[in-house]
């Protein structure tokens, strides 16, 4: 099986995803922002599989090149290689739009190793 057409498809999907929804409400950005900071903590501790969840619900509200690393990161420690290569190419192509230099210099490592 080739790699290469499954990232293909599965950017495509995000990318959709993103321009689907629409702009969240005061409300649920606040509650993504307490997620965020609640997966901070459990990053912190190590709780990859925690985090990732927490995260792809604040995903599910914004996503954003930040959020799509830290996803990307916690895919990659529980050995979701795959997953964690798509997620970082996501974050890449969304810090690129959007000028992001703090998130493509924090990914071009990651995303060599892997």
């Amino acid at each position: 099986m080739r790699i290469g057409p499954l990232i293909a498809v599965f950017l495509i999907s995000t990318l959709c995803q993103e321009l689907a929804l629409a702009d969240p409400s005061p409300s649920e950005l606040q509650a993504a922002r307490d997620l965020f900071a609640q997966a901070s903590k459990d990053e912190e501790r190590q709780d990859w599989a925690g985090a990732l969840e927490k995260l792809k619900r604040v995903a599910s509200i914004k996503t954003t090149p930040g959020v799509r690393s830290h996803i990307a990161a916690c895919e990659e420690k529980l050995g979701q290689l795959v997953l964690a290569l798509a997620d970082y190419t996501a974050a890449e192509s969304l810090a690129k739009r959007q000028n992001n230099g703090e998130v493509l210099a924090a990914i071009a490592d990651p995303m060599a190793k892997l």
